[in-house]
């Protein structure tokens, strides 16, 4: 069976309408090439009647386990939306699917390029050793100054005169006399 979390109109008429529990992971689809896993989502939510529609308060949890962007070791993430809000115009009849919005809400608290710790000495440009687990001998003075990218600097593209295709103007305009 799959998972719902929805309202309409008619459910909170009378008084507001209160989800609390835990989503699992898969009705959201989330993935990320720094995401190594994405856990079940734990929710409290109230959905209220307001003037010309319903509001959506309340907060949202998930544990994950993220990819250092510096020694690719995997770590735990929490992220956590402690302040929803989500206003649903008023649709009689309507079934409003509360996860898209929340998924959204995930998405945009997912940080990104996270390093499991402030200090993290990341991979060895050489050897690929990871660095936090001690020096791997490798000379690194060998290295250019301003990293691993600096040789770029040297290369040079000679571009050819840009052939004219009829009726594109590459930047050209063209004065028409009247």
């Amino acid at each position: 069976m799959k998972f719902r979390l929805s309202f309409n109109f008619n459910q909170i008429e009378r008084a507001p309408l209160r989800f609390e529990g835990t989503a699992p992971a898969g009705c959201f689809d989330i993935s990320d090439d720094d995401l190594v896993r994405f856990g079940d989502v734990r929710y409290e939510l109230l959905v209220s009647q307001i003037s010309g529609g319903a509001m959506l308060t309340g907060w949202i949890s998930a544990r994950t386990t993220r990819r250092c962007v510096r020694c690719l070791r995997g770590f735990d993430f929490d992220i956590q939306v402690r302040d929803l809000d989500h206003f649903y115009e008023k649709e009689k009849d309507r079934e409003f699917d509360l996860i898209p919005d929340l998924r959204e809400d995930i998405l945009l608290a997912s940080p990104s390029n996270l390093a499991c710790a402030e200090g993290c000495k990341g991979l060895c440009p050489l050897c690929g050793a990871d660095l936090n687990d001690g020096d791997c001998g490798c000379r690194r003075d060998d290295l250019p100054a301003g990293g691993a990218w600096d040789g770029l600097d040297g290369l040079r593209v000679e571009i050819g005169p840009a052939k004219k295709n009829k009726g594109v103007s590459h930047g050209e305009s063209k004065k028409k006399k009247i």
